[in-house]
């Protein structure tokens, strides 16, 4: 499932204004996020138009369920990444070696172990650690 960058969905500035600042820290706060379009659709608004109270408490609606979204996508994936981890242990995998010793190579062994310690689990073949990426075929 492929998420798109949530900064670029939001908000787009009306035809013929200059957006001042933007949403552009993926690490900001919801908060962070909607004071920022806030100032700029303040900034911006027609004075003869004002943007009411109710569309900008729902467009923060948005911005924090859209978030919600992206953190739960990615703990989704994260766990789907660990639970294929766990059942490859004690199964015979070949995976990429890029070592210097085996630059281009593979290896292929039975998984002793696992680590979830990274950002993503590793697999223990033959006493070294490979990330669960490089496994490319299970069984022999």
């Amino acid at each position: 499932m492929t998420v798109r960058n949530i900064q670029s969905i939001l908000y787009t500035a009306p035809a013929g204004t200059v957006q001042s600042g933007g949403m552009s820290d993926p690490n900001s706060s919801p908060l962070q996020d909607f004071t920022t379009l806030l100032a700029s659709e303040i900034t911006n608004e027609d004075p003869d138009n004002p943007v009411s109270s109710t569309d900008m408490v729902s467009q923060y609606a948005q911005i924090n369920a859209a978030v919600g979204m992206d953190q739960l996508a990615q703990m989704s994936q994260t766990y789907q990444q660990m639970q294929t981890a766990t059942d490859l242990l004690g199964q015979t995998v070949t995976a990429s070696d890029s070592s210097t010793t085996n630059p281009g190579g593979t290896v292929t062994g039975k998984v002793d172990g696992l680590n979830y310690s990274g950002d993503t689990p590793q697999v223990d073949i033959n006493g070294s650690l490979y990330p669960l990426s490089s496994v490319t075929q299970v069984g022999q």
